[in-house]
């Protein structure tokens, strides 16, 4: 008997944790071959959607708080902010975590307008290209995010709707 017992122990074969660390490793590889081959307008895209987020913000705080939210891209291309209508005057917004001032990390990213904005008034503190009313009658616009390697564009329709585009779209 206790030869039998002893052959059944010998049995080959692959254990559930095994397995489970195979499936790791293989995951890992994955995950470090997508990030090599990311699409090169990868980082644009990110920094577009991230802006277009931030403008579904500063759109649904002037509906609910009825102040007009005011955009300005920065001189230099290389970031932006938010600017509340308080006191006959613009302030930049600061008490709101989506809709803080952003300088951009990343080398070669610049943000540029494209349509519908109007030009910086050159205040001290600066004045917005674009604003979001609180009574929801917006003006459409496009802004483009470009590095070297592609374009992305981010924009407000007709309706209010923003939106991101990888291709220009037409006529505002």
């Amino acid at each position: 008997m206790t030869s039998e017992a002893s052959l059944t122990r010998q049995q080959s074969g692959v254990s559930l944790i095994e397995v489970l660390a195979a499936l790791a490793i293989l995951a890992m590889m994955t995950l470090g071959v997508v990030a090599v081959l990311r699409p090169a307008d990868q980082l644009e895209n990110s920094a577009a959607e991230q802006l277009m987020l931030s403008f579904r913000e500063a759109r649904e705080l002037a509906l609910i708080s009825g102040d007009v939210i005011g955009f300005a891209s920065d001189r230099d291309g290389r970031g932006y902010g938010f600017y509340v209508y308080v006191n006959r005057s613009w302030r930049r917004l600061d008490n709101r975590p989506a809709l803080q001032p952003v300088r951009f990390a990343t080398p070669g990213l610049v943000i540029e307008m494209a349509a519908g904005a109007i030009e910086s008034r050159g205040a001290t503190n600066g004045s917005p290209q674009i604003w979001f009313d609180p009574t929801g009658f917006d003006t459409p616009f496009r802004y483009v995010l470009r590095t070297s390697e592609g374009v992305a564009w981010v924009s407000r329709n007709a309706e209010g709707q923003v939106q991101l585009d990888t291709e220009p779209a037409g006529a505002l």
